[in-house]
């Protein structure tokens, strides 16, 4: 009878880990569904940025400075690496399961529109577009 119940201990036991490490496994899978590793985002930005001035990537500078899985502030320079060029600021958003940059420039930004319409936080917002 000893025998028999240590052995049921050790199959709750073994039981027990496996359904901890599931869930681990589970979790870690719908976290990385949800956002994007930063220079994942980085890289889709500057592809956007790179085709809509007709740059190269390599002349192309992308810099996340606030990101919070589904929105992304940053700034963009173009010209040859090591060397000032011009350049603006950001805002990208994941619409749709795709990143898309909804502003990039010097100029003034309409920040109920990005509220309203693409979800940011004031956190992204403030203080380099809203105040």
């Amino acid at each position: 009878m000893k025998i028999f119940k240590n052995w049921t201990l050790i199959i709750v036991f073994v039981s027990l880990v496996i359904i901890i490490v599931a869930a681990f496994f589970l979790l870690s899978e719908r976290e990385r569904n949800v956002s994007d590793p930063l220079s994942v985002v980085e890289q889709v930005v500057q592809e956007i940025l790179a085709r809509k001035y007709e740059k190269t990537l390599e002349e192309t500078t992308v810099q996340v400075l606030k990101y919070t899985g589904n929105h992304a502030t940053g700034s963009v320079r173009f010209g040859p690496p090591g060397m000032l060029g011009e350049g603006g600021a950001f805002l990208a958003a994941k619409l749709d399961s795709q990143w898309q940059v909804v502003y990039d420039g010097n100029g003034a930004v309409n920040c109920q529109k990005m509220k309203e319409e693409y979800g940011f936080s004031l956190e992204i917002l403030r203080p380099q577009f809203c105040d």
